[in-house]
């Protein structure tokens, strides 16, 4: 992301999809308690639709650049969450760094940029 060889929609729409995702999945995981304000089944859906507008603006494709959104942002938010839960359960106690959040919604979102790889950022 933001390569020099990237188009203006590329830039515009990968930073519309991390920005959405990342605070997404940061307020439904706890890290913002007094933003979060809906429900978990609320930010998954915003950033499943963050994603979905991201990356449609991203790729060639829009209609499976909306499906491979779609699945980044929901698979983000789900990995960020089981990665809090599996580690909670491995270390009491622990704080949790930055970065290390980037493990659960990488895994995450592995299928979403898959099929956006493969399928929606074809000629």
């Amino acid at each position: 992301m933001s390569g020099d060889d990237e188009t203006l929609n590329e830039k515009i729409g990968g930073w519309i999809a991390v920005i959405v995702i990342a605070f997404s999945a940061l307020i439904s995981g706890g890290f913002m308690p007094e933003l979060n304000v809906l429900p978990y089944v609320a930010w998954l859906a915003i950033a499943g639709l963050g994603g979905a507008i991201g990356v449609a603006v991203y790729t060639r494709n829009w209609l499976h650049g909306t499906i491979a959104g779609l699945i980044i942002g929901v698979g983000a938010v789900l990995g960020v969450h089981a990665y809090i839960i599996a580690r909670s359960m491995l270390i009491e106690g622990g704080t949790f760094f930055s970065l290390e959040l980037l493990i659960g919604g990488g895994l995450g979102s592995i299928p979403g940029l898959l099929y956006m790889y493969f399928v929606a950022d074809r000629n």
